[in-house]
């Protein structure tokens, strides 16, 4: 986390389902982390998705989302190629 703003973070499917919505406090460094594998991490001010009934089990569709692969990262594939 380690933020300096307390933020709420939705943990997303490739098929657009919110898996998790999980809170992150200001300056906490206690790690947060998905219940399963993800695609999509959006972070918003804390409260938003609550002010909005968005919870999990929800849809989301992201046009023109791309996904950027980071080696190390949840979910990405280990490549052998340079």
């Amino acid at each position: 986390a380690n933020t300096i703003l307390p933020l709420s973070i939705a943990f997303v499917q490739a098929d657009g389902k919110i898996i998790s919505v999980q809170d992150m406090q200001a300056l906490d460094r206690t790690g947060i982390s998905a219940p399963g594998p993800y695609r999509y991490a959006i972070e918003v001010n804390q409260g938003y998705f609550g002010a909005h009934n968005i919870a999990a089990g929800d849809h989301v569709t992201l046009p023109g989302a791309q996904s950027t692969l980071i080696p190390g990262m949840p979910g990405c594939p280990v490549s052998s190629q340079p």
